[in-house]
């Protein structure tokens, strides 16, 4: 991986990053609807929007940034460190903790799968005869 590897897979790893998150948010308005109904629509939105920058402020900024400067300083080439060492701990904390997120989206793919399938409670849901998924999640 980029951990053992070095820069060499740096730029294939940030375009998958890019590519994964920028899918995921063109999808994210159908995913609150098909998941959590259209009740409330804006504010659950506004709560999955919400969760990107919390986890953008504490992974990018409060995270990554202050290892950077630590190890810059360590080095004494503040504030420019462009050894891997001013990037490996947060590389690595971000791998890690993106480890149960990949676990959970596989669970929540295996347990709304139904739902994607022609002809089946999408359609009720769609045209509003239907009840929204997590509905389902008790069952």
């Amino acid at each position: 991986g980029l951990y053992l590897d070095g820069t060499r897979l740096l730029w294939p790893a940030s375009a998958a990053v890019t590519c994964g998150y920028g899918g995921v948010f063109g999808m994210q308005a159908a995913l609150v609807k098909d998941l959590f109904g259209i009740r409330d629509f804006s504010i659950k939105l506004a709560w999955v929007a919400l969760a990107a920058l919390v986890g953008s402020l504490v992974f990018g900024t409060l995270l990554a940034g202050s290892l950077y400067d630590r190890e810059a300083r360590k080095l004494g080439s503040e504030p420019y460190c462009l050894q891997p060492s001013c990037f490996e701990t947060s590389f690595l904390v971000c791998a890690v903790c993106s480890l149960p997120a990949v676990l959970l989206t596989v669970w929540l793919a295996r347990r709304t799968s139904w739902l994607y399938e022609p002809g089946t409670a999408r359609e009720e849901a769609r045209t509003g005869q239907g009840q929204p998924v997590y509905a389902t999640f008790a069952a």
